[in-house]
């Protein structure tokens, strides 16, 4: 700055040292004119050199100092050169009124006065306002120098230039004067101020930027404030709005309109969102370009202030875009001074960052959107989800939870993901890092009560909370492996009813054949007379054995009609009271002539009194009773045993049990089952017992259940077997027992 180094070298030692300086480095060096960005380092160096050679000339000359000693008298016409000096304001004052003495032409042509005005003016006169900043400062102290006194002279123009006065008592002749530099610091005041702003500015908006990148953890509402309360602070607005674009309607949604502003407006049913864009701040977002004016009800732009509204004296705002996309607005007014471009800079800057707060904010609020998404869809998935992380299990889904009984997360994360698998294959079973979704494999999951469940596993490569991990994706297959062992044993069973009934048609071949033949054979020769028609006898006899053969054929018929009624669910029992005694008596006087015929010794042990009143169905109960006795007779060798009980349980249930035993050959273990299933009988030496159809003890078995009882079957080869039948009876804790089940019933 142009006054820079003379105010510095003034300061250090007043007109003596000033007097020094020039000897030392001539006037035009002082007077040179140093540019305001270098002013400042200029002045330091020049401070510290000159500081140097002064002491060196004083140090060289005692009598050269003791001259120039502040407060020493200075020839005339040294006075003169020192005013005279080019570059600088110099004036020299009377310390008594303040009047201007002197006055160099740098002066003259600062103040803008005619030097005769000048000098009949005092040093207040200058100062704006008169007298107010520094009252008679040089009458108050002309006995110390003043150092940097800051204040504000008018010039002739009216112009108001803010300066700084150095000065220092000096002798002219009898005379003490103040000698007074007075240095222009209004450009380097408005630099400073700008600095000064700049950094404010910077400031604001680094803190600004610092809380915009909080991302979603600050609202919009929150983001639209911090822009109206930086906003504010740097244009020196006292009111102002944030506003921001709905994406879905269009309207401008102002969640800082309702600030400070809202209270002052009496606008009747004020609203926050605005679907219309009037106004200034209208055209801002039409035109989507900035706008300042500090006449606004002078500008073409302005629709007027509506009635109630806060008056609006000066208006600033500027658009928020996104890649040319309007997403909001910054609107300012009323500052107290008139708005510049500085703060057309600040609103378009506090517009871009809004802009950009508003992008990450949508950015990353889609983004948690997604993984909200993401995340209840995998809590809403049936199969269980596992994260293995570093050989522990890092997360588990609700699905995941119940499927290994745990009853929070907190039970699974961090566990060895080993110790959920059963079969040792561990948590990558199926698939690994780096790998591709693997295919579904078949693992045995380990619950945390120690059952085990059987699972279908699917496992990925993934990256969870920035590490590399695996997602295994499994599903509870217990229901399937049910279905598929049903399945599986419903096959065997089908397949086995199919070799039974191969069997049972190969042996009703035989059973049907035989009564057959034998009637239509005999048929045959007492049609034909073969005899002659004198062999009455034996016709008769022939008639009587069509008639065995018949009923035989008709016996089988009916168990095979009787079995499919079961099967078909058609067949009924209607369980009365029956005296099972006499029902015993009747069924075993039926098998007396085949017993004797093969010497079997037969014995009966039935508990009378206490059946006599059973409730059961008497032809099914007669039914199993016959096939019972019937098949201890077949399968029993001659001079064996057979046995018939009947007893009833104690209470409370009171069931009746009836029991055939034999000596006969015996049943095989693993054919016990088989003979239980229709068409299915026992076979001695690849051979069937004659007489046997494989239908007596199935029947047996199906009619016991529609009584509600069961069958029970005990046999040793070799040595016989006794089969058990237990039938319900109805109690009065249990009246409905030994009825058929209601959906039997329903069914028949």
């Amino acid at each position: 700055m142009r006054f820079a180094v003379g105010a510095v070298l003034c300061t250090l030692g007043g007109a003596g040292l000033w007097a020094v300086v020039s000897d030392l480095t001539g006037a035009a060096w002082v007077g040179a004119t140093v540019a305001p960005d270098k002013a400042a380092v200029l002045a330091a160096v020049a401070v510290v050199a000159v500081s140097a050679a002064v002491l060196v000339r004083l140090s060289r000359d005692p009598a050269a100092a003791a001259r120039r000693t502040v407060g020493a008298g200075v020839a005339p016409e040294d006075r003169v050169r020192l005013v005279d000096a080019p570059g600088h304001v110099m004036l020299l004052i009377d310390p008594g009124d303040g009047r201007i003495v002197d006055a160099n032409a740098a002066a003259v042509a600062f103040y803008g006065h005619p030097r005769d005005r000048l000098l009949r003016l005092t040093l207040d006169a200058l100062t704006e306002p008169p007298g107010r900043d520094t009252p008679t400062p040089v009458a108050a102290t002309w006995r110390q120098a003043l150092a940097g006194a800051r204040v504000r002279h008018r010039l002739a123009s009216g112009e108001v230039r803010a300066v700084e006065i150095y000065s220092h008592p000096v002798r002219t002749g009898a005379e003490t004067h103040l000698h007074a530099i007075v240095h222009d610091v209004t450009d380097r005041d408005r630099l400073a101020e700008t600095l000064a702003r700049a950094v404010d500015v910077h400031r604001a908006f680094a803190a600004l930027a610092e809380t915009l990148l909080a991302g979603v953890r600050v609202s919009i509402d929150e983001i639209a404030a911090h822009v109206l309360t930086h906003g504010k602070a740097l244009t020196d607005s006292p009111i102002g709005f944030v506003g921001y674009i709905d994406e879905a309607t269009g309207h401008l949604v102002c969640p800082t309109f309702s600030g400070e502003t809202w209270a002052a407006c009496a606008v009747a049913g004020k609203s926050a969102v605005f679907e219309r864009f009037t106004g200034l701040w209208g055209w801002v977002l039409r035109e989507r370009d900035a706008l300042m004016t500090n006449s606004p009800a002078d500008d073409p732009r302005s629709v007027g202030t509506p009635a109630g509204h806060l008056p609006i004296s000066r208006f600033l705002g500027a658009p928020a875009l996104i890649d040319g996309r309007l997403v909001g607005v910054v609107a300012l007014a009323n500052a107290g001074r008139p708005y510049d471009v500085r703060d057309l800079d600040v609103a378009r800057r506090l517009a871009t960052m809004f802009a950009i707060a508003i992008r990450r904010w949508c950015t990353e609020a889609a983004l948690r959107d997604s993984e909200e998404r993401a995340r209840l869809l995998v809590e809403a998935l049936p199969d269980a989800v596992v994260v293995h992380r570093r050989g522990r299990i890092a997360y588990v889904n609700p699905a995941g939870l119940r499927l290994l009984d745990a009853p929070d997360a907190a039970a699974l994360l961090g566990r060895d993901s080993d110790c959920l698998f059963a079969d040792g294959r561990g948590g990558c079973a199926g698939g690994g890092a780096g790998e591709t979704p693997a295919q579904p494999v078949e693992l045995s999951l380990r619950r945390l009560d120690g059952t085990v469940v059987p699972v279908e596993s699917r496992t990925a490569a993934i990256r969870f909370d920035g590490e590399s991990a695996i997602l295994a994706i499994a599903r509870d297959i217990s229901d399937r492996k049910r279905a598929e062992r049903a399945l599986r044993l419903a096959t065997e069973r089908a397949e086995e009813a199919s070799r039974a009934k191969t069997r049972f048609l190969a042996a009703m071949s035989h059973e049907l054949r035989t009564p057959l033949n034998a009637i239509i054979g005999f048929s045959e020769i007492i049609q034909s007379l073969m005899l002659g028609r004198d062999a009455l006898d034996k016709y008769v006899e022939y008639a009587r054995d069509i008639n065995v053969s018949g009923r035989s054929l008709l016996a089988i018929v009916n168990d095979i009609l009787t079995l499919s009624r079961i099967e078909a669910g058609r067949l009924t029992v209607t369980p009365t009271p029956v005296d099972l005694s006499d029902l015993i008596a009747d069924a075993v006087a039926v098998f007396r002539d085949a017993i004797y015929a093969k010497g079997l010794g037969l014995t009966v042990a039935v508990e009378r009194d206490t059946l006599r009143q059973a409730t059961v169905d008497r032809r099914a109960v007669k039914q199993i009773l016959l096939n019972l006795i019937s098949n201890a007779v077949k399968f029993t060798p001659l001079g064996g045993a057979v046995h018939v009980s009947a007893r009833r349980h104690p209470a409370p249930n009171q069931a009746i049990e009836l029991a055939v035993a034999d000596s006969g050959v015996g049943i095989p273990d693993d054919e016990i089952k088989r003979v239980l299933t229709p068409f299915g009988h026992l076979e001695l030496r690849d051979e069937t017992v004659p007489g046997s159809t494989g239908l007596g003890l199935a029947m047996v078995d199906q009619l016991a259940r529609l009584h509600g009882g069961h069958i029970a079957i005990a046999s040793t080869v070799g040595i016989g077997t006794t089969v058990t039948v237990t039938l319900p009876q109805p109690t009065a804790d249990h009246p409905a027992a030994g009825l058929p089940p209601p959906e039997r019933r329903a069914a028949e």
